[in-house]
Parts: structure tokens; sequence; C-alpha cells
């Protein structure tokens, strides 16, 4: 329990942060800037996905299946971020994109390890190290942040402030694992001529476009309502979808906690134990949903000016939809280290799709939110049932092979 607090102290602290500086930052940044920041900040958390490609996600899988091809891995990753950077980069100076999106690519550069050391560290269970190198990253990053604001640097001062925030965070958490790295490289020869294994693309590329669901999913409802309804409604969207976005973080923090154990029982072929942590862990979710959703629209009522009182009726709404996300995520675990996740990629575009397809043709946002949250209920039912078919399948084989070893 000591360890799941310690969990939610860190996304809770990382969380918090950015909505208790918002009045210290609007002091100093004029409404060009601020728009400025957050285009900035919306182009970081895109490039983060193109830079890296899906790889992290192939690092952790492998540090959780305690394979000797981890330090393979990570080489391969490196050389793949360092090739799409340059990539972006030049796609940037090619089409003249304003300065803001090369500031977001080098970010992005630097974040992208961030993301691989933290995922290496949630499969690990290192639970101390996660909270050490995000307090300090935390501290660094909006102590620096609010000193180069009071420098009128203007929205560049998130810029310099993630830079360097971000190489305190890449040197201290290295440093912490530096005896798994150690590990690593000495129980694995790497093959530089191996730049990339394509087989990895199997799984990488459907968990790169998982990880840019929710930000396509986002701007196709954003795009219904700038196209249907005012700014007003806009602006209450975006206020209940933050706050929606509480629930995500304490689910992520669930997940995070629960991982060392998933892949555990993966590792042993304990699919009765995976299973049942699974139900569990969904059952709490809806618990986790259900409850927030309803707690929700009352502080929106109690914190926020009464013109954006109309948030209420979407927090109910977006909350569902997103929950189709965030419910699906136990099962990816089993489907990444398997390398199934081709199945559950097409329904997510077949999902989009028909998203898409509503957005040009339904006129009412209300009605676009249900059409979608009909349409999500009914992909989580299909990928339910995918996976359970698929457990079922493995544990008939290895209870085959297991007979068959007893036989000889």
């Amino acid at each position: 329990m000591i360890r799941l607090v310690k969990l939610f102290f860190s996304d809770i602290l990382a969380r918090a942060f950015p909505f208790l500086l918002l009045p210290v930052v609007s002091q100093y940044l004029s409404v060009v800037e601020f728009s400025q920041l957050g285009l900035y900040q919306n182009a970081l958390m895109i490039f983060v996905v193109f830079i890296g490609f899906g790889l992290n996600n192939i690092v952790s899988i492998s540090v959780g299946k305690n394979e000797k091809k981890v330090a393979q891995y990570i080489y391969q990753t490196v050389i793949f971020s360092v090739f799409s950077f340059a990539v972006i980069n030049m796609l940037i100076t090619l089409f003249d994109f304003d300065v803001v999106y090369r500031y977001a690519v080098i970010v992005a550069f630097l974040n992208f390890y961030i993301l691989l050391i933290k995922d290496i560290l949630i499969v690990k269970g290192e639970i101390n190290k996660i909270l050490i190198s995000n307090v300090v990253y935390i501290f660094i990053l909006y102590s620096m942040f609010i000193c180069f604001l009071r420098f009128e640097l203007g929205y560049t001062s998130r810029f310099y402030s993630d830079v360097i925030a971000a190489f305190a965070y890449v040197f201290l958490s290295t440093f912490l694992i530096k005896e798994l790295i150690y590990n690593w490289l000495s129980s694995c020869k790497i093959n530089k001529k191996h730049y990339f294994d394509i087989n990895h693309s199997i799984v990488a590329i459907p968990l790169m476009l998982r990880q840019l669901y929710p930000w396509i999913k986002t701007a196709i409802e954003r795009y219904v309502i700038s196209s249907v309804s005012t700014l007003t409604v806009l602006g209450q969207y975006t206020l209940a979808f933050q706050v929606v976005s509480l629930i995500g973080a304490v689910i992520g923090t669930l997940i995070s906690y629960f991982t060392p154990r998933l892949y555990s029982y993966l590792n042993t072929n304990d699919y009765v134990s995976y299973r049942k942590i699974v139900i569990r862990l969904t059952g709490l979710f809806i618990i986790v949903i259900a409850s927030l959703t309803t707690i929700l629209p009352y502080l929106i009522e109690f914190f926020f000016d009464v013109n954006y009182q109309g948030a209420n009726d979407y927090v109910i709404l977006i909350s569902l939809s997103y929950s189709f996300f965030w419910l699906q995520t136990v099962f990816w675990s089993f489907f990444s280290y398997y390398k199934k996740s081709i199945f559950p990629l097409i329904t997510q575009l077949t999902l989009l799709i028909i998203l898409i397809a509503c957005a040009i043709t339904v006129n009412d946002i209300f009605t676009f939110l249900k059409v979608g949250l009909c349409l999500e209920f009914l992909a989580l039912v299909i990928l339910s049932g995918y996976w359970s078919l698929c457990i079922s399948k493995l544990k008939s084989d290895s209870l085959s092979k297991a007979n068959g070893a007893r036989m000889c």
C-alpha cells in the first residue's frame, strides 16, 4: 500500500503543478505568448510519439520478459530516435514551420528518453526511484520555468526549463539504474550492424498508434464542437476534459503499480492468476470511473465561475467515452507481450474511421459523443472477447506441452 501511495503522490504532484501555476504564468505571458505556449506543448506531445515510434514499448516488454536482448533493443531504439529526430527537423526546415515546432522537437527528443527510463522503472517495480526522479524533475522544471519567466523570456521560458529538467532527469535516473544497465551490457554483445529489426514493428507501430489514439479522438471532438457550436461551448468542453483527465491519472497510477505483477504472471504462464488480476483491475477501474464521474461535476460548480458550469454536461459523457481507452489498457500488456497487437490496432483504427465519418455528418455534439460511447463499448466487448480467447488458447497449449513432457 505504501508503494501505491508513493506512486499516487508522484503522479498527482506532476499533474497539480501546471494547474497551480496557471495564475502565475498568465501574469507574465501575453495572450499571444500563451497561445504559443499551448502550440508548443501540443506539438511536444505528438513529436514524442513519432520520435520513439513506439520502440520504448519494445524495451519495456523486453525488460518484463527478462530477456537478454534489452541492451540490443535500447541500442536500436537510440539509433532510430536519432534518425527520427533528424527527419522531423528536416521536414520543419523544408516546410518552413514556426520556430515553436523546432523547440518542441528538441524537447520531445529528450522527453522520449525520460519516457523510456520511466517505463523501465515501472516494469522493474522501482517505486522509490520513480518517486525520487519525478520529484527532482518537477522541482527543477517549475522552479526554472518561474525563474525564466521573471527574465521576460516569454513562452521560451518553458523550452529552456524543459531542456534543463530533462537532462537532470536522464542523468539522475540513469545513475539510479546503473547496475541494471551494466548487467544488460555485460550479458549481451551488441550487434552494431543490426540497426533495426523490422519484426519489432509488429509490436511497435500498433503501440505507437495506440498512444496517438486519445489525441486524434480529442481533435475530432473539438472539430465537431467548433463546427456546430460556439467558443464558449468549446471552452466548457476543454475544462471538462481537463477535469476528467484526473480519472486517467488515477488509472495510470494503478496500471504502473500492477505492471510488474502482470509481467510476472505472463513470464510463468500463470494465466489463471493473470486473468484474475485483470478482472479485479477492471472492476477497480469501473469503481474509480463511476465515483469520480459523480464527484467531478460538484467540484466544477464549487471551484469555477458560473460561465463554466455548462462543463458539467460534458463530464459524464467524456469520462464514459474515454473509459474504453482506460479499460483496455489492462489488456495491452498481454497483446504486446505475445505480439498479438494487430487485431486490437485494427479495432481502434476502425473506430477512428467511424468517428471521423460521424464528425463530418453529425451536427450535434451530444449526439456525436453518444454515438462514440456506443461504438467504444462495442469495441471494448470485442477486445475483451479476443483477449479471453487468446488466454484460453495459450493455456490449453501450455497444458498440452506439459502433458507431452510428462509422457516422454
